[in-house]
């Protein structure tokens, strides 16, 4: 058998290996994350919820905060388990096999990019169709523990107008995703000036029949000034707007999906409103994914540059100095996005295009000189 041969055969049989390892150890780390995630997030909520919360309910809040943690998270744990994996198969001397058999760094490079684009993969898919729907039923549990919405829940404020075709709106809360349920509503019809109509509802559905609202008050302003007030459980009412319309408007661009926060950010950017945070939004959901690739690949070189037998914890402590830094760039990076001391193109890119040019520095540093003796 040539050098060549052994060597794709090693690479190969090494390739398989290497992938479980990584599958295994960033399973392992995000297993950890989640664990440490609920204890502090119970330790925050267990200490200011009402007295009448169950333990359930408790619990169903930390279920439906998991892919918001793993949406911050991702790139850490990523970059973590690189630095593991690559770390524990350079202590038993595989690594240092194939280098000998004639591999190339590259034997490492590609299983990681390849687990990089597949949890990439997976990661867009959350952020498609998990987390929006969980971050809006987050929302709606925080409510019914007695717990204050978060910071990104408040989109505008506690309270948002809107302007339909022909009622005005203020709405405290979008709790579908759809539009099809508004919580905290007050409706006016005017004309002339002049406040024909209110209606005061705690929550506003829509189904089958229309618009149906719950627990209404309704008040009839007449001519001389007189005033009507009816008070009903539930009352369908004729509306005009379609949920899609709220959507559009009042959304929070994290619980909306792809093409609704496009639609979302054509329809207020259409009608002058402050597009700055769907815009943010829209650019991350390619960044992220982008970013989960890169961390991936920037652990397992990092722990490539530290020498041919690290240790564990030497390798662990490095991930998450590393992963640390990244998220930490992200964040700041989106702060003054939101705010406007950035560009939203900007700010949604200057994270990955930083961590990119160092993953390629430190690879093309390997490449080129390969792994330190120690």
């Amino acid at each position: 058998m040539s050098r060549v041969e052994a060597s794709a055969r090693w690479t190969g049989i090494f390739g398989r290996l290497f992938l479980r390892g990584l599958m295994l150890n960033t399973g392992l780390a995000f297993g950890a994350a989640i664990t440490l995630f609920f204890a502090v997030d119970l330790v925050e909520t267990g200490s200011v919820i009402s007295a009448d919360a169950s333990l359930l309910d408790t619990l169903k809040l930390q279920l439906f905060n998991i892919p918001a943690m793993v949406q911050q998270m991702a790139a850490v744990v990523a970059l973590v388990g690189g630095t593991i994996t690559v770390a524990g198969f350079l202590r038993r001397g595989e690594v240092a096999a194939i280098l000998s058999a004639g591999a190339s760094p590259w034997a490492v490079l590609k299983p990681t990019l390849l687990f990089g684009f597949g949890l990439a993969i997976a990661f867009a898919a959350m952020n498609e169709w998990v987390a929006p729907e969980a971050r809006a039923r987050a929302a709606v549990q925080r409510r019914l523990l007695g717990l204050s919405d978060r910071t990104s829940d408040r989109l505008g404020g506690s309270h948002r107008w809107f302007r339909g075709r022909d009622r005005i709106f203020r709405i405290d809360d979008l709790q579908d995703r759809q539009g099809k349920e508004l919580a905290g509503v007050l409706m006016l019809r005017i004309e002339d000036g002049q406040v024909l109509e209110r209606w005061d509802m705690g929550r506003l559905r829509y189904g089958r029949q229309g618009w149906v609202g719950e627990q209404v008050v309704h008040r009839t302003f007449g001519d001389s000034e007189s005033l009507t007030t009816t008070r009903t459980s539930s009352l369908p009412i004729a509306i005009s707007d379609a949920p899609e319309d709220f959507v559009q408007s009042l959304g929070n661009p994290e619980r909306l999906s792809y093409s609704a926060l496009e639609a979302s950010l054509r329809a207020r950017e259409k009608l002058g409103q402050s597009a700055v945070s769907h815009r943010l939004e829209l650019y991350r959901r390619h960044t992220l994914p982008l970013m989960v690739l890169v961390a991936a690949a920037l652990g397992a070189g990092l722990a490539l540059l530290v020498g041919r037998k690290p240790s564990l914890a030497l390798a662990l402590g490095l991930g998450v100095v590393a992963g640390f830094s990244l998220w930490l760039l992200d964040e700041v990076s989106v702060a003054l996005g939101t705010t406007s001391t950035l560009l939203p193109v900007i700010a949604a890119h200057i994270a990955v295009i930083m961590a990119g040019a160092v993953t390629l520095g430190v690879w093309g540093h390997v490449l080129m000189r390969g792994i330190r003796a120690s």
